[in-house]
């Protein structure tokens, strides 16, 4: 098992150029998109740095998100907040704060 063989932060810390990257993606995952030639390393607010530290304003949302940013630091503790209780949980059950989101989003529309 990979975990065993090597250290998992170690393995996951390890800053890739984009040519690695690439040549990665090519090989383990489907090719489901026509991807831009660009993979970024980290973002805060709106921007995004690729892996050679160009700048990009993030205008573009993921798909079935919104984008709220990047490293916003109210939306870091909200997600550890919430990873602290339950990660993810089906829509066949009932989740506390779906239902208190909801409410809200529904009340502010």
């Amino acid at each position: 098992m990979l975990a065993d063989s090597i250290i998992m932060s170690d393995f996951f810390a390890a800053n890739l150029s984009f040519a690695e990257i690439r040549e990665k993606t090519d090989q383990f995952l489907l090719d489901l998109a026509n991807r831009a030639p660009v993979a970024f390393r980290i973002g805060q607010g709106h921007l995004l740095y690729d892996t050679e530290g160009k700048e990009y304003i993030d205008f573009l949302c993921g798909i079935s998100v919104t984008n709220l940013g990047h490293g916003e630091a109210d939306i870091i503790e909200a997600v550890r907040d919430q990873l602290d209780r339950v990660v993810h949980t089906s829509n066949l059950f009932y989740q506390e704060t779906q239902a208190r989101l909801a409410e809200v989003l529904v009340n502010y529309s």
